[in-house]
Formats: structure tokens, sequence, C-alpha cells
């Protein structure tokens, strides 16, 4: 389950701001949200429960825009973080995420996932069912509006 927690938005540096976008922690829904990206870090915030998280640049490993439908069902901006340098947390039940969300893309995202573990295409090389000491988080933001993904070398 993914444990959102009170943030601030950056004031300051800020490179874009925008609506409508679904952050995928591993393969969770957290739902819809704001995601503003700024010089010093890339925050999302629920637009349901007003809570989000807040990514520091030297927390961040990876980014990229992810295309491959056989990785992720649709193109989004993929983060990969230090877990332990990220304010995300994360406990290891079967619940639903802590926020309230509209569930938007969960059933689909179930779908997909439950294709691929068939299929023996499972997210983690190393899946020795321990999360709790697992030092990486990919994340993944899917804007609604796609054109953002094609503007990624002027976000970042």
């Amino acid at each position: 389950m993914i444990v959102l927690s009170n943030v601030a938005v950056p004031t300051d540096g800020i490179r874009l701001i925008q609506g409508q976008v679904t952050a995928y922690i591993e393969s969770e829904s957290a739902g819809e949200g704001e995601l503003t990206i700024a010089e010093s870090s890339v925050t999302w915030i629920s637009n349901i429960s007003g809570q989000g998280f807040s990514l520091t640049y030297p927390s961040i490993i990876l980014h990229a825009v992810s295309r491959d439908p056989s990785v992720f069902p649709e193109e989004c901006i993929y983060v990969l973080a230090d877990a332990k340098g990220s304010d995300i947390g994360l406990q290891g039940t079967e619940e639903s995420v802590s926020s309230a969300h509209n569930g938007n893309g969960i059933e689909e995202q179930a779908e997909y996932d439950e294709k691929r573990a068939e299929n023996g295409c499972g997210d983690d090389i190393d899946d020795d069912g321990d999360d709790d000491d697992k030092a990486h988080l990919a994340i993944r933001f899917s804007p609604q509006d796609k054109t953002i993904c094609k503007f990624r070398d002027e976000i970042y």
C-alpha cells in the first residue's frame, strides 16, 4: 500500500505544472493528481486527498519517457528513485492506496500485470518477495495529455 503524506508544492524554479496525471508506485496506482516539476524536485499531489510525495533530484536515479506497451500499458514518464532517499511510504499489504481515488486504470493495470505474470514477464529481476528492503522504487507518471511526454527535454 502506498502511504501518501502532506507535501508542499515547490514555488521556485517551476518547469512544469500538469494536472490529470496518474501516479503509479511500482504497479499500484496512487490515483490522479497534479505533477509539478521544479528545478529542485518532482512533486505529485492527489486530486482527492490533497496528499502526495516529493522526490528531490539526488534521490532520482533515472528518468525517461517509456513508450513500450510490453512494459507498461500506456506512455508515461518513468522515474527510478532511491527508496531510502524519497518520502514515499510503502506498507506490505494487499489493501488499496491509502488515499481515496476514483479507480481509473486500476482494473486495467491489474489485468495487465496478471497477463505479464502469466507470460513470465515480472517487473523485478530479483523477486524474492521481500519488498520491505527494496532499494529502488519504480514510479510512473501517466498524464492524460500524452503530448507532455514529447517535451521531456524541455522539462528536465
